[in-house]
């Protein structure tokens, strides 16, 4: 429990978190696990029984630092003038958002 000078309670309230974080009044606790990657301007604004207000900001960054992974692709093996055997690439990323592919070093005639 949050106090003033005077030992009386204050109240908190939080705002600006970001989707999956919340705040617990009654603990005066901040947490949880943040869904989106982004900068996130957070206020706490703490009132006492005078109604005298503090606010205090801070900043939660959420980074996406986990690179994207890859199903494993097998080599192939044709001749000359044969199509190859179609190949599906298949990407996931930890932050849920679009991943892309860039292809290189294919032989002519192969797209």
């Amino acid at each position: 429990e949050a106090t003033d000078n005077s030992g009386l309670a204050v109240g908190n309230t939080v705002s600006g978190l970001p989707n999956g974080v919340s705040f617990d009044s009654n603990t005066n606790t901040i947490s949880g696990t943040p869904t989106k990657v982004g900068s996130y301007p957070i206020t706490v604004t703490t009132t006492d029984a005078s109604g005298n207000v503090t606010k205090t900001t801070f900043t939660i960054k959420v980074v996406d630092t986990i690179s994207p992974v890859v199903t494993s692709i097998a080599d192939q093996s044709n001749e000359v003038n044969t199509a190859i055997d179609s190949i599906k690439i298949e990407a996931t990323d930890n932050s849920g958002l679009a991943v892309s592919n860039t292809v290189s070093g294919l032989p002519n005639g192969v797209t």
